[in-house]
Formats: C-alpha cells, structure tokens, sequence
C-alpha cells in the first residue's frame, strides 16, 4: 500500500468540490458526522476561517457556516480563527493550533488557497492534518481549501482575475503524507460559469490546464472534483467512495478518466488507475455476478478525450422545474397549487442561503419569486368573477317580485323579501327613481318604478 508501513491511519478524509454549505451536501455531511462517532460526551466540531479571512464579510461567512450545520445537522460548529499573518506565533495561533488538535470534524471551505497556505506555511498544518487522520476523526476540505491539499496548489484568483503567470504554488502535501502520491487536487472541475469561455478545471479553461499538467512532473496526476460532488478516503477501511450528485475525475497527460456518483473501491486500486492508460479503461458501476453489489468494476473501453461531465447548477434546475410547474398551475388554472408552488420556492432560496458560494442563480430565484407573486395577482384579478354578476338575475328577480308585492298591499310578503335581502348582505334602497341594490357599499343596479 502507498500509505506509510508502521501508520495506521483511522480517520476520514473528505475533498469536496463545491456546495460544501449546499442542501446538495447535507447528507455526505450527516454521513461523516454519524460514521465517525467520537467516545468524548461533547465532541468539538471545528470550521476553519483561514481561507477567507481577509474578506470583509469574513464574520458573516463563519456565522452562515455555523447556521448550515446547526440547522441542517443540528450540529454546533465552532469557528476555529486564524485570519491573517500578523496573527501567526501569537496567542491567537495557539488557541487555533489547539482547538483543530481537539477537533473531531475540521471542515474548511471557500476563499483564497493561496491565502491560507501563507497564513498556515509556520503552523505545518499538513502535518497537523496527518496527525489528526490517524485518530478516528475527519477532515473536510471543500473549495479553495481543497486546492491546499495536494503537493501542489492552483493560484487561481492570480492567475483568473489578476492574469498572472499560469503555474502552481507548494501545497499542503497531505496526499503525499498519506499515501506517498503528488497529487493536485482541482475542485469546481465542471464549472460552467464562464458561458462563453471555458472555466472548467477551477476556472483555467483546456488551453492553461494544459499548460499546468505539463509543469508536473511525470509521477503526479490531478485530481478533479465536480461541483456539488465529493471523494471520501475512509482510512480505516482503506476505502474510497464518490458522493454528490456528479463525478470525480483523475486526468494524467491529457488522458482522464471519471468516476460517477456513488462509486466504490478500495484506496489501492482507486490510486493505481493513473499508473495506467487512462484513455483506454473506464470505470463503471457494475452489478455482474461474482462482483459485490456497488464495487467499482474497471472495463476495457475507450473514453473520449474531451467528454465532461456537465451537470447543471442545482439550483438552477431547481428555479426551472419550479418556474415551469407554476405556469402549468396558473394556465389551469389552479391558483392554490400555483400559490403552493411559490412558497416552495421560498423555501428553496432560505435552504440554499448558507452556500457560501452561492451563485447568480440565487439573485435569480429572487427575482423569479417576485415576479411569480406577481403573476398570480394579475391572473387572479383577470379572471376573477364579479359576483354580482352572478347574483343579478336573482336578486332583480327579488326585487321585482317585491314590487309587485308592495303594489298589492302585501307588505308582509314585501318585508319579508326586503329582509331576506339584507340578511344576504345585499342593501335595498327604495327612491322615488325606483329600487337599487348594493352589494358591499357599491351599487351595482337598479330597477324600474
């Protein structure tokens, strides 16, 4: 095995690409949480700030980090605080130093790997991590902090938005420490934001991807994670699973290969796959006889180069499916369900308001629920039925009928009738003009002498 002989590892290593405070990871969350039960009576629960401390909605990010799990998991996190360099060798870096010691889940996610790494470089935090790992515990990186993980890490703000040098930064070397492998780790693999340009592989598009394998050397490999999607390395099991709602991907001198959703196998086989020829396997969920049900099964096909595995924002799906539902609603029309249907979409938006990366979709959606609100209000006024509309035959009916009455000198038979109607909530009025009615204070008809 690539792990070191003499360690015996017992934790649980989990790499996410994205949505690690989405609705779409609660249940990889909950899974970890409930197989890694620590013996302590309160166990700590840790969120590390470092990647996004230099943001000034720093504080908000922790607060929406801790709502997710405690609302979601019923879980309390901590934030575990180590937000820039001149809190390095202080007090502060002892009390961080000390609480990710103690912790029985860490969990890092969005903000600036670069960032993190130069704020960490003294506290060694990959040896950290490895230690940690060999106690039952887990380690959850998801995002930029997924970037820190490998032996080399993607400056992907600098490259991206500042145009510098396409290259890689030294990473943590968790992987490395593990399981002796130079790994680089590439969340939001799939990315589709850029529309019109390519910003897959964490925003470097095929063109600098390229340019990046290249500078590895020959004995590394990538290792990309699809956004909402994850890869668990259960070291006491010496399992590896994939989670989430896409694929995980290893890439290898232009060849790659993915693994869907839901895959199974052990951490040996998973890490000999990019020893081989990656253009000429592919890896597939199998229920053969002989096989055990869920265990990854390595078939002799070629995959073509190019394929990705593109899967739209979930949320987005979300706002389609809902959006197309309400108007199947209001064309019926059925104004309860179409009603029901944007309370259900608020309650999309509040599940989907901890993402600490959320998307434009989320600007979207509100203004999706506006304008539903909207137009159940006009379709409803449009085809309202005026009530009175309905009643007018019977209440000139009535009326007339009270006319007559009252022309006979059957004013018994008149009262009655005039009562009937106030007790309906119609008013009579008796003029010299002859005997309108109202229907709620508007008159709305009249009758002859």
């Amino acid at each position: 095995m690539m792990q070191h002989e003499a360690t015996h590892y017992q934790g649980t290593l989990c790499v996410m690409g994205s949505g690690e405070t989405a609705p779409t990871m609660v249940k990889v969350h909950r899974s970890l949480l409930e197989n890694n039960q620590h013996t302590a009576t309160d166990p700590l629960y840790s969120i590390i700030d470092t990647p996004y401390g230099f943001q000034e909605n720093a504080d908000e990010l922790s607060q929406k980090a801790v709502e997710y799990f405690r609302v979601s998991l019923n879980k309390s996190f901590k934030v575990a605080t180590l937000r820039s360099l001149s809190q390095v060798g202080g007090y502060v870096q002892d009390v961080f130093y000390d609480q990710l010691q103690r912790s029985q889940y860490l969990f890092a996610g969005p903000g600036s790997p670069t960032y993190a790494l130069k704020v960490w470089e003294e506290l060694q935090l990959g040896s950290l991590l490895e230690k940690i790992l060999l106690e039952r515990r887990v380690v959850t990186f998801s995002s930029a902090a997924a970037l820190t993980l490998g032996s080399f890490t993607l400056p992907v703000y600098e490259i991206y938005k500042a145009g510098e040098v396409v290259r890689w930064e030294v990473g943590l070397g968790l992987f490395e420490k593990l399981f002796a492998l130079k790994v680089a780790v590439i969340p939001h693999y799939n990315n589709q934001e850029g529309g019109t340009h390519d910003t897959r592989y964490c925003y470097m598009g095929e063109r600098r991807i390229k340019i990046l394998e290249d500078a590895l050397p020959d004995d590394a490999f990538i290792l990309g994670v699809d956004e909402h999607s994850g890869i668990i390395f259960d070291l006491k099991a010496q399992s590896v699973e994939t989670v989430g709602i896409s694929a995980v991907t290893l890439r290898k001198h232009g060849d790659t290969m993915q693994i869907p959703s839901g895959s199974k196998m052990d951490i040996e086989t998973f890490f000999k796959i990019p020893a081989a020829k990656l253009k000429s396997i592919e890896i597939t969920k199998t229920t053969s006889p002989g096989l055990n049900p869920g265990i990854v099964h390595i078939t002799s096909e070629k995959t073509d180069d190019t394929k990705t595995h593109v899967v739209s924002d979930p949320l987005e799906a979300e706002l389609r499916r809902l959006k197309k539902e309400f108007e199947t609603e209001i064309e019926t029309p059925n104004f309860e369900e179409a009603s029901k249907k944007i309370l259900e979409l608020e309650s999309t938006l509040t599940e989907w308001s901890t993402d600490s990366l959320l998307s434009d979709f989320d600007k979207q959606g509100r203004a999706l629920l506006r304008s539903m609100i909207v137009r159940l209000g006009s379709e409803a006024a449009a085809r309202a039925i005026d009530k009175s509309c309905l009643l007018t035959p019977f209440i000139e009916f009535l009326i007339k009928d009270r006319s007559i009455a009252r022309s006979t000198k059957d004013f018994t038979k008149s009262d009655e009738i005039r009562d009937f109607l106030i007790h309906s909530g119609i008013e009579i009025q008796d003029s010299s003009q002859g005997t309108s009615w109202s229907l709620r204070d508007a008159i709305v008809s009249s009758t002859d002498n």
